[in-house]
């Protein structure tokens, strides 16, 4: 049987018989030189390395980019979520004139204009010239801040003075609670239940007790102020003790922010009981019935935003009894003299 050309089969048999011709005309295949070998076999072992040390590279970029992408999400998130608000330590009382606030030290400063605004812990407070404020912390403590005054209300119980003027009155009762601390560079002043102010102006510091007792810490030492003392250092820490009366009329400023009382269907007794406190004058009677008057007397109104002298006249403007202002340094109450 004659094999057809041009059958697959046979054609491939046909180069399989001509490869195997070429492959025996051509004899065994030399052998290269070792050298040569060795130098070959280098080359492509460093190729080989530097190719997976690429891989290597791209794997940790790509898993460095993606760690950052993480770890800004992460970010996003926990900034986005809703901070734990400060808590409150106080809340304004009463307003004269431009006093600003901020939130921390390096948030910007805005206009303090709701009279009962919530104080968080951390707010920085300050008066302009000719303006004052009046707040009251939660524990009940007044603190007053004359013009020209920064403060920073660090906690319901510290106050840090920047520089200004501040007095406190953390009232009769002694509670420990209410005890509060005012921090200068010059030291600082823990209260005993008093009523007290703090000057302190670059190298100035001054320490007025008007009431009860105020501790003094710095670095030379601690030292005690009673009612009536006023403690100066000064630029090279010398300390000088003086007095100063409780009407003196230094402390008439803090009587234009003090916090007024709710004397609506009071008797008269409890407004001249505050009044006594916030002008520093005993209350005396011209006779005794004019003192069973007063505790009988009820009120009616609101004495916000009043002085304690103004209020003392426009309450008493609705009764028979008035009041004068003796040189004894007291408020004598009377019946009204008839003209």
């Amino acid at each position: 049987m004659v094999a057809d050309r041009h059958d697959p089969d046979t054609k491939a048999d046909d180069d399989m018989d001509t490869v195997a011709r070429l492959i025996h005309t051509a004899g065994r295949r030399a052998e290269p030189p070792a050298e040569a070998f060795e130098q070959t076999l280098a080359i492509a072992t460093d190729a080989w390395r530097a190719k997976v040390r690429q891989r290597r590279q791209r794997h940790l970029i790509v898993g460095l980019a993606a760690s950052l992408v993480v770890a800004g999400s992460v970010a996003f998130l926990i900034t986005s979520l809703p901070r734990e608000p400060l808590p409150s330590v106080a809340r304004a009382d009463r307003l004269i004139g431009t006093v600003e606030i901020r939130s921390g030290a390096n948030g910007g400063w805005s206009t303090l204009r709701d009279e009962t605004m919530q104080l968080a812990a951390g707010s920085h407070l300050r008066t302009h010239a000719g303006s004052r404020a009046g707040i009251v912390l939660d524990t009940g403590v007044s603190v007053r801040l004359a013009d020209a005054t920064n403060v920073v209300l660090e906690s319901g119980s510290s106050l840090r003075l920047v520089t200004g003027r501040v007095y406190l009155d953390t009232g009769e009762t002694g509670d420990s609670a209410q005890r509060i601390q005012v921090v200068t560079a010059a030291g600082t002043a823990r209260d005993v239940g008093t009523q007290f102010e703090v000057l302190y102006h670059g190298e100035a510091y001054r320490l007025r007790v008007r009431d009860g007792r105020v501790l003094l810490s710095r670095d030379a030492g601690d030292i005690t102020g009673g009612a009536g003392d006023q403690l100066s250092i000064d630029a090279s820490g010398g300390l000088e003790r003086t007095r100063i009366a409780q009407d003196d009329a230094e402390w008439q400023w803090v009587e234009s922010v003090a916090p007024t009382p709710d004397i609506d269907e009071k008797p008269l007794s409890v407004l001249l009981e505050w009044v006594a406190r916030e002008t520093g004058r005993a209350v005396a009677f011209d006779k005794p019935e004019v003192e069973r008057k007063a505790s009988t007397t009820i009120l009616h109104g609101s004495i916000r935003n009043l002085t304690p002298l103004e209020a003392l006249s426009v309450m008493l403007a609705t009764t028979d009894l008035e009041y004068v202002l003796p040189d004894d340094g007291t408020i004598l109450i009377r019946l009204k003299v008839t003209r």
